[in-house]
Parts: C-alpha cells; sequence; structure tokens
C-alpha cells in the first residue's frame, strides 16, 4: 500500500506547490490582498533589492527588440537607438486598451521597475591602435567594468569589447568619441526583459515551493525505497532551481554591466592620385583607363578600385608598375566599354589603399567620361572587275556621309604591294575614284581595299571594303588561230609532265631497289646450284662409264 501511496504523495506536493505558487502570483495580480499581495510586494522589493544590489539602473519604453541569446553575448550586435526613462503612466494606459485589465499582470507591470539591457557598437578612427586598445582597457577599468576581449589586426585595425556599469554607458561613449579622429558608426540597443526576469522568479518560486515539499515528505519517509524516489525527485527540482537562479543571475548582471563594442581603424594618411585626362569615346569603344599615384616611404602594398559611373560592377585590383619616376608608381590598364549614352557623361571615382609598415594610406581622385554614339560609315569598293595584264583599270568606290563627320579622308590599297593611292574628299562628296595598272598576271585575284575615315564628337571612324580584280595574261603571237606562246606553253607542259614522270619513276626505283637486289642475288644463286648439279651428275655418269669401260678390258 505504501509503494503507491508515496507516489501519490509526491505527485499531490507538486501540483499544490505548483498550484499554490500559481496561485498566489495571479492573487498578488489581481486583488493585491494581504496574504496574496504580501506575495507580490515582496516579490517586487526582492526584485528592487536584487537590481540595487546588482547597480543597474531602471529604465523603460524600449525602442528595439534583440534576441534572449543576446544578454550572454560578448560579441557586437546591430542595434537601434537607446532606452528612455521609464514612464508608468503609459504602461497602465496600454493595460486597459483591449479591455478591463486594471487588475491583472499587465496593470501589476506598470509598478514594478523595468530591467534594461543596453549594448553599444562603435567604429571609430584612431592614430594609434595598440595605445586606444589599452586606453578603452583602462577605462572599462576605471568605471569598475571588465575587458570581455580585445584584439590587434596587423598594425592598422583592433577590436576590444568591455563591460560597464550601464549608468556610466553614455559617459563612455562620450569619452571614445572625444578620444577618436572619427567616428565612422555608433549604434545602441536596448531591450526590456522585464517580462523575462517577472516570468523567471514565478517559477523559481514555484520550485522552491515544491522543492520545500518534498523536503517534508522526505523526513516522514520510513521506506529506504520511498526515500529514493523522493530523492531523485528532488534532485531533478533542485538542478531546475538552479538554473534558474542562474538565468536570473545572467539577467541581473547583463543589466547591470552594458556591453560596449569598439572597433578600432587606423587614421589612414593621403596619398597623391591621379585618375587621368577626362575622356570622350562613343558608345561600344572600350575606354582605357590607368591612374598614378605617389605612395610614401614604407607603403608597399596597395589594392585599388574603379567605378566607371554606369552601375556596371566595380573593378578591384592590386597591380601596380614603377614608372620613369622612382617615386610614382601606376596601375595596370583597366578596359571599359559604356553601352548607353543616355547617362552622359560619366563620373569615373578612382580609390587606392596602400599599407606597410608605416601604416595605412588613402587616395582618390575623379574624371569625366563623355559617350556619345558614333556615326555609322557604310563603304562600298565596286564590282569584281577583270582587266589584262598592263592596262589601266578604274576603281570606283562609294560610301555614306552622316550629318555630324568633317575630315573625310580615302586611301585605296591595291593587293600588289604597289604604293596605296589617298587624299581628302571634299565635302558632299560621296565617290571616290582611282586608276590602277597591273603588270603582272596570277591565278587568283587581287584584292583592291578602300578605306575611309573621318572624324566626329564621338572619336574617330573608319570603315573599308575589298572588290577582287582579276587580271588576265596576254595571249602573245597569233598567226591566224595558232598562237606561238600557247604552243610553246604546251611544249613546256609535255616537258614538264614527261620529267615529272622521269623523276617519279626514279623515286620508286630507289624506293624498290633492294628489293630488285634481294630478288636478282636470289636467282643468281638458284642458276649457280643448278649448274653445279648437271656437272656433278656429268662427272659422276663419265666416272660410271670409265668403270665399265676397264671391266670389259680386264674380261677381254
Amino acid at each position: 500500500m505504501s509503494k503507491i501511496i508515496v507516489p501519490i504523495l509526491i505527485v499531490m506536493a507538486i501540483v499544490l506547490a505548483a498550484c499554490s505558487g500559481r496561485s498566489d502570483d495571479m492573487e498578488s495580480f489581481a486583488t493585491g490582498g494581504d496574504d496574496a499581495g504580501s506575495a507580490t510586494a515582496g516579490f517586487a522589493m526582492d526584485t528592487s533589492a536584487s537590481v540595487e544590489a546588482s547597480g543597474f539602473a531602471v529604465k523603460s519604453q524600449v525602442e528595439s527588440e534583440m534576441s534572449a541569446d543576446e544578454m550572454g553575448s560578448e560579441e557586437p550586435r546591430p542595434a537601434s537607438a537607446p532606452a528612455a526613462l521609464a514612464d508608468r503612466s503609459d504602461v497602465a494606459t496600454y493595460a486597459t486598451k483591449d479591455g478591463d485589465n486594471s487588475s491583472g499582470p499587465i496593470a501589476e507591470l506598470a509598478t514594478q521597475a523595468r530591467i534594461i539591457v543596453r549594448t553599444a557598437d562603435m567604429h571609430i578612427i584612431v592614430t594609434d591602435i595598440s595605445g586606444a586598445v589599452d586606453s578603452t582597457a583602462d577605462m572599462a577599468e576605471e568605471f569598475g567594468g571588465w575587458v570581455v576581449s580585445s584584439n590587434r589586426t596587423a598594425k592598422h585595425r583592433g577590436f576590444v569589447s568591455i563591460r560597464i556599469p550601464a549608468d556610466r554607458l553614455e559617459e563612455a561613449i562620450q569619452r571614445l568619441r572625444d578620444s577618436a579622429v572619427d567616428v565612422e558608426s555608433e549604434i545602441i540597443s536596448s531591450r526590456d526583459v522585464t517580462d523575462q526576469y517577472v516570468d523567471l522568479q514565478s517559477r523559481l518560486k514555484n520550485q522552491q515551493a515544491t522543492e520545500e515539499a518534498l523536503l517534508k515528505l522526505l523526513e516522514r519517509a520510513t521506506k529506504v525505497e520511498d526515500a529514493l524516489r523522493i530523492r531523485e525527485t528532488l534532485s531533478t527540482i533542485q538542478e531546475e532551481v538552479e538554473l534558474l537562479l542562474g538565468k536570473i543571475k545572467l539577467i541581473e548582471t547583463t543589466a547591470a554591466f552594458s556591453l560596449l563594442n569598439v572597433s578600432l581603424e587606423l587614421d589612414a594618411a593621403e596619398m597623391t592620385t591621379d585618375a587621368g585626362e577626362d575622356q570622350a569615346a562613343g558608345v561600344g569603344e572600350p575606354v582605357r583607363f590607368r591612374a598614378s599615384f605617389t605612395p610614401s616611404e614604407g607603403i608597399e602594398d596597395f589594392v585599388y578600385t574603379w567605378d566607371f559611373g554606369d552601375g556596371d560592377g566595380i573593378f578591384r585590383s592590386d597591380r601596380t608598375v614603377p614608372t620613369d619616376d622612382e617615386n610614382t608608381r601606376e596601375t595596370a590598364t583597366v578596359t571599359h566599354v559604356y553601352h548607353d549614352e543616355q547617362d552622359s557623361p560619366y563620373t569615373v571615382h578612382f580609390e587606392i589603399t596602400g599599407t606597410g609598415d608605416a601604416g595605412i594610406a588613402e587616395g582618390e581622385d575623379d574624371l569625366t567620361v563623355t559617350i556619345t554614339r558614333i556615326p555609322t560609315v557604310e563603304v562600298f569598293a565596286g564590282n569584281r572587275v577583270t582587266v589584262d595584264q598592263g592596262k589601266e583599270v578604274e576603281l570606283n568606290g562609294s560610301f555614306t556621309r552622316p550629318v555630324g563627320i568633317d575630315d573625310v579622308k580615302y586611301r585605296w590599297t591595291f593587293g600588289d604591294g604597289s604604293d596605296p593611292v589617298e587624299g581628302d574628299v571634299a565635302n558632299g562628296v560621296t565617290n571616290v575614284v582611282a586608276k590602277h595598272t597591273y603588270p603582272n598576271h596570277r591565278p587568283f585575284p587581287f584584292n583592291a581595299r578602300l578605306t575611309i575615315t573621318a572624324k566626329s564628337d564621338a572619336g574617330d571612324i573608319e570603315n573599308s571594303a575589298v572588290v577582287d580584280i582579276r587580271v588576265l595574261e596576254t595571249e602573245g603571237w597569233v598567226i591566224g588561230d595558232w598562237s606561238l606562246q600557247e604552243q610553246l606553253k604546251v611544249a613546256v607542259r609535255s616537258l614538264s609532265a614527261a620529267g615529272q614522270w622521269a623523276v617519279t619513276g626514279l623515286i620508286w626505283l630507289g624506293i624498290f631497289s633492294p628489293i630488285i637486289a634481294i630478288v636478282l642475288a636470289l636467282g643468281y644463286l638458284g642458276r649457280r646450284r643448278t649448274r653445279f648439279g648437271s656437272r656433278r651428275r656429268s662427272s659422276e655418269a663419265t666416272a660410271s662409264d670409265t668403270s665399265q669401260v676397264a671391266a670389259q678390258v680386264e674380261e677381254s
């Protein structure tokens, strides 16, 4: 029986304690009675005491939001405007907008102190990175705070994060302003954590009531197994209490000590920079840019940007080259094409930053690029021409002449290595004539080219066209229908063909000569072998006959 009763008692104790805590809270917000109200009053007093003990200021009217994680963060955060002093009438008014909530929790908040967590982020320019980091750390110690983190990036940048008493945040910011060469940015954020703090306190009260109930049960436990079960549940509750106490303490600390993040950048020296002369170009025409600059001694590494002013991106590079002047350097040549003339003229902005042992140096300069649409000149060199060698040919070319061009010039080249023919075109004239004699024939045509050049406000204009010139060979002496020159050509071609066949035959003979030699050698050896065999057989026959004759003589 006790095995069943003890767990039931534990559960009932937990539920009753939770309900009691919740009921006390609700009654305190709703009625302000003696018993329940005293809990609220005690809670408010505890809150005030905690606030005073931790040393944080009471503020109200939060104008921005910050996540709960930010309360424990030691990193810079985006922020908005700081909070102002509390106005309890505003809170009370807000509590009654959506109904009769004057006796509810929202109305009760109007009588409580507002707990504000503040964070500030600054980006300042200084003359000494190390000195600024050290002075900021000293200021934190002077104000009763501490350094969260600090970092010196090379010689040109640094970062320091400090916590200082909330009521001295404005003083610290003003001191940094006064010590800086310039303030690039300054952001202050605030978060009202009163509701979160109240909720944590209420949860803590409930858990503590449960803890007390379990301790009483533990005192009355008569069996070991019951005591072990109660201790297990009690351990879980105590862990939750410790967790809630830690969260409450964190809020109190972060509210009492504001976080100030300071990004430091070294003040840059000025560098003489020249982006070049103003330019004019046409739509679609490449425009080249090259800047020169004079760095101070000890500045060795450079990064520069070109903003061409047409919204087509920013060009970034670090390539530089020396000049004849040992003190001056130039950037690499950059080419850009403008595709529209409507927003012309364009302002081109050049910026360069140099770093080195001497610190950091910066320079900038602008130039103007005027873009106009270049008129188009169409050129026609004529139709294909056939002419006998040695005879003069007349070439007729023409071109269009739009409004806005002047200083029109022409140039004829004939493709045979001869000198070109060129000159000026009079106003209003759109055709150009040239005469030329081709002294020699060749099997493929010559290319005669007509080139027209002109000037306009948008830039220089040039266009050209080509015509094929076929030069025929003269016939020579002709008697009737018989041409000596043609017959000589036929004879030369025949001799050439015969010579070609002879050379080809010799080449093939040379290729196959080893094979022919082997075949001849094999034939010769075969013939000798055949002759040797015949002679041997003849000798044997003669010897046989001689033996027969001798035998016959002996018999006789």
